[in-house]
């Protein structure tokens, strides 16, 4: 069991892939690619038909997500952030695929007993779930191949 760590300055989250990518090479002789794997997912929708979204945009700059089982309390989050807090609270990958590309002041709390709890919860938002299958970007490792030796320097 591995545990890595890469961090890369904040504007340069581009440079992350890369990174890990060399470190993994050198370290342990794999290749890591990003490839698309089509996996059943959750895609986080607009209700069709409903007026616009019905949620608050957000009032300010600041961006903050408070999650705590499942209860999602959000200031200028976007889509794509909320459907990875869904995706946590719910142990099961979420897919942004509302559209909506504004930031927005949320809070959603469901009682997880309730079957149809989450789903009430998002349609007050004109938002829903629904089962789909997706091509989602995952990481690859493959061996890159038997280690290159070079012989060991000559003894004094």
């Amino acid at each position: 069991l591995y545990e890595a760590e890469v961090r890369v300055p904040e504007g340069s989250e581009s440079l992350l892939l890369p990174t890990l990518q060399q470190m993994v090479l050198a370290s342990f002789r794999l290749t890591v690619t990003r490839e698309p794997r089509t996996l059943e997912v959750l895609a986080l929708q607009r209700i069709p038909g409903a007026p616009g979204p019905r949620i608050s945009q957000a009032q300010g700059a600041n961006s903050r997500v408070n999650r705590s089982g499942t209860t999602i309390d959000a200031q200028g989050i976007s889509m794509e952030k909320l459907a990875e807090s869904l995706g946590k609270a719910l142990k099961d990958l979420v897919v942004d695929e509302t559209g909506l590309t504004d930031r927005y002041d949320l809070f959603l709390d469901w009682d997880p007993e309730q079957p149809d709890a989450l789903d009430r919860e998002l349609a007050k938002l004109g938002l829903k779930l629904v089962e789909a299958s997706r091509p989602v970007g995952m990481m690859v490792v493959r061996s890159a191949g038997p280690a290159v030796s070079s012989p060991a320097p000559p003894v004094p």
